[in-house]
């Protein structure tokens, strides 16, 4: 009765309670997960292969065709490119929808190397089911907790990685989502060379840059790139003088150098113009922020250079690119 008599003569303080307590309450149910040493993979626990169902590609090309990866260690990520940081361990955080059908998916994995990374699933991410219209559950959030030594160790670190969803019905894979890798890295320790053919532009070509005009002469430039957050190069690299795909790819920046994603697209026309003998894999496409090329002051960098390795660990280049008017 006495319970009763207070909840009766001051219900404000009581409704402030409940919701008090209802607050509390969600907040557990939904709060942010955190990677547990359980999720933890590396070679012991790391899977060999992917559940074996039947595989359905993707259609839609929207949203990274359904998966996001939005951070690593705690930094931004954005674009298609994910720049992996030096650290032991990597905690990589996103979202992931079965995007044809606009539902959550079951299971996801991140394939390198030709092994599979099991990531957790089912975190709740209410904006995202809001943005891409994501039918029945939120529950679209994941985080991959593993060991960086299955990216390779240097210098044979993975350039690319896939990611492959299971559908909630855990019938279909649905395959493959691509992104490209980059790393940190320097090239001052390793032997250099000087490409002795001259022909098509020593051996590297950037076939497009955020929409800019391409100029080929005395000097490379690229000129009037659009105003976007997000700057995409697509473009191709070869051993001139041997006839031989790349080992290795680099990208620098204000003097830090990046080994980029080489080999992730396939360049026939390359291959036939000019006789490369082995694999047509001698493209690569990136997608960086903008802020990526940015000097302290907000101005965008006058120039980029790439050096290309070869099979044998020679470095050659740079190959400069200026940028101007942008």
């Amino acid at each position: 009765m006495k319970k009763l008599f207070v909840i009766k003569e001051h219900p404000f303080v009581f409704i402030v309670a409940l919701i008090i307590l209802l607050t509390i309450f969600l907040l557990i149910i939904f709060r942010p997960s955190h990677p547990h040493r359980s999720d933890f993979v590396n070679e012991e626990n790391v899977e060999q292969s992917l559940p074996d169902y039947k595989v359905r590609e993707i259609d839609s090309g929207e949203w990274n065709k359904g998966v996001c990866v939005e951070s690593i260690n705690g930094d931004a990520v954005v674009g298609n490119t994910l720049l992996i940081p030096a650290s032991d361990t990597v905690v990589m955080y996103g979202w992931a929808v079965d995007i044809d059908r606009k539902c959550p998916a079951s299971e996801i994995y991140m394939e390198v190397n030709g092994k599979f990374v099991k990531g957790v699933y089912g975190l709740p991410r209410m904006d995202i089911q809001k943005q891409v219209a994501v039918k029945c559950s939120p529950n679209v959030g994941f985080y991959f907790y593993f060991d960086r030594r299955l990216l390779g160790n240097e210098p044979e670190l993975a350039t690319d990685v896939k990611f492959h969803l299971i559908d909630k019905e855990q019938m279909m894979v649905i395959s493959a989502v691509d992104f490209s890798l980059m790393y940190q890295s320097s090239i001052s320790e390793k032997p250099t060379r000087i490409v002795e053919t001259g022909g098509w532009f020593s051996g590297m070509v950037l076939d497009y840059c955020g929409g800019g005009t391409i100029q080929y002469g005395a000097t490379r430039q690229v000129e009037s790139m659009t105003k976007e957050n997000l700057i995409r190069m697509i473009g191709w690299a070869v051993d001139l003088d041997h006839r031989l795909p790349l080992k290795s790819l680099y990208l620098s920046v204000n003097d830090v150098v990046y080994k980029i994603g080489y080999g992730t697209t396939s360049r026939i026309d390359v291959k036939e113009a000019i006789g490369i003998e082995g694999s047509d894999r001698l493209g690569f496409d990136i997608t960086l922020p903008r802020i990526f090329f940015q000097n302290a002051d907000g101005t965008l960098c006058d120039h980029i250079d790439f050096y290309l390795e070869d099979k044998n660990g020679y470095i050659s280049g740079p190959i400069r690119y200026d940028w101007v008017n942008n």
